[in-house]
């Protein structure tokens, strides 16, 4: 909960309780910040891809599963080229409005979303043919 906000010509500071934060835009470069947080989402990810398979690791060991060979299967029947296209066109398009115009839709994450729905049927579709 914030306790009161101050504001003087250089920054603005957070009263928190405990905590104060200050505005980083006006201590820091910005592109050293951006830099810094794109950092540190990469090693989050990296963290949190090894923490999920040492459990997975661990998990197994401990209720001593066996790998087993899987089951032949049938491929899927194929797209035709109608579809492929489509979502070809789905794909272009929406990446040309999220890189022109991120916020067309309201928001970046509404306005990219359309993309990564194409990214992901493509993807599937050319893979699995």
């Amino acid at each position: 909960m914030i306790s009161y906000i101050s504001a003087d010509g250089d920054a603005l500071l957070l009263h928190c309780g405990w905590a104060s934060f200050l505005d980083y835009t006006h201590a820091f470069n910005g592109r050293a910040v951006h830099g810094l947080e794109f950092l540190l989402s990469v090693v989050g990810w990296l963290a949190s891809l090894s923490i999920a398979g040492y459990m997975a690791l661990t998990v197994r060991k401990i209720v001593k599963t066996e790998m087993v060979a899987a089951e032949p299967m049938t491929k899927p029947s194929p797209f035709s080229s109608v579809e492929v296209w489509t979502w070809t066109a789905i794909f272009i398009l929406s990446f040309a409005l999220a890189f022109l115009s991120p916020m067309a839709l309201g928001m970046t994450a509404r306005t990219r979303l359309p993309f990564l729905l194409a990214a992901t049927v493509l993807g599937y579709m050319v893979g699995s043919g």
